[in-house]
């Protein structure tokens, strides 16, 4: 009993069991800022790629307009387009699924 009287009366005892209680959440909130800030960078990200991957395209089409290319080279230039939305969407789902698992 007398222990916890002292514990009790301690302010650094207190003021450290207070501290860990609240780092927890804490952690939390910076965890949600992190997240958010992942977020807006890779819609930055996207919507970067997405105008340059247009204006290529675009150039591709006034090339083939042109004469300068043929149109099995636009449909090439499409299959590389996709083919880098694919991957990032593959490893946007192969991290979603490594997250959830549990060893």
């Amino acid at each position: 009993m007398n222990i916890i009287k002292k514990a009790t009366n301690n302010q650094k005892a207190i003021a450290v069991a207070l501290l860990v209680s609240v780092a927890q959440f804490a952690m939390a909130d910076g965890f949600a800022d992190a997240t958010a800030a992942a977020t807006k960078f890779r819609t930055g990200l996207y919507t970067f790629v997405g105008i340059l991957f247009s204006i290529t395209l675009l150039w591709a089409f006034f090339q083939a307009r042109g004469g300068r290319k043929s149109w099995q080279d636009i449909l090439e230039e499409c299959l590389y387009i996709v083919g880098a939305g694919a991957s990032i969407a593959l490893v946007a789902w192969l991290f979603a699924t490594g997250g959830k698992m549990s060893f």
